[in-house]
């Protein structure tokens, strides 16, 4: 009887016990490269809460990547990611995509699913849930590109707010947890002992 008013309380105490919410960080978009390197038309905040992207004459394809296949950083998990943009295509003879994505890190390629292809003005709060089944460490870009027939340099993306939420394990699940662990073991001391 003393055991089962024992597991009650520390039952009813795990109910009790408040949950951590999930961690969001925010990530620092210095610890990006500029692609290509050394390229003028981007610049990041001291803080790395936003970037500016622009056209750039010496490069079709300018952006920021965090891409661990290649050595840099792993800042990207399985999570809640989310990001705002505000892509801005120049007006007239304007051809231009702005591109974000996921980066498989055991190949470099961007994953299915988690892929943003944006060829007008638009603006956007982005969320992608990516499950645990990901691995660690994986990737992420962001990229606008001139296509072929593109004649004025006068588009820009600007990328800020770029978060990862994180699963914290909940107290009252762990507790949970323990309680089933030690009535288990019990009953099976019970078991033994008869």
């Amino acid at each position: 009887m003393k055991k089962l008013t024992i597991a009650m309380v520390v039952l009813s105490a795990s109910i009790l016990i408040p949950v951590w919410p999930a961690c969001a960080d925010l990530i620092d978009l210095n610890l990006f490269v500029a692609i290509p390197t050394g390229i003028t038309s981007i610049s990041v905040s001291s803080d790395g809460s936003n970037a500016a992207i622009s056209e750039d004459p010496y490069a079709t394809v300018v952006g920021l990547s965090n891409d661990p296949y290649f050595g840099d950083p792993q800042i990207i998990f399985p999570g809640l990611l989310s990001f705002e943009y505000v892509f801005s295509e120049g007006p007239g003879d304007n051809n231009d995509v702005f591109e974000a994505f996921i980066i498989d890190p055991s190949t470099g390629f961007p994953l299915d699913g988690f892929h943003l292809i944006q060829t007008d003005s638009s603006s956007s709060l982005i969320e992608w849930d990516l499950p645990a089944s990901l691995p660690n460490g994986l990737g992420l870009q962001f990229q606008l590109s001139a296509l072929l027939d593109d004649v004025n340099l006068d588009s820009s993306v600007t990328v800020s707010n770029v978060r990862l939420v994180t699963p914290v394990p909940e107290p009252a699940t762990i507790l949970l947890l323990a309680t089933g662990l030690f009535g288990i073991l019990g009953l099976r001391r019970r078991k033994l002992r008869n």
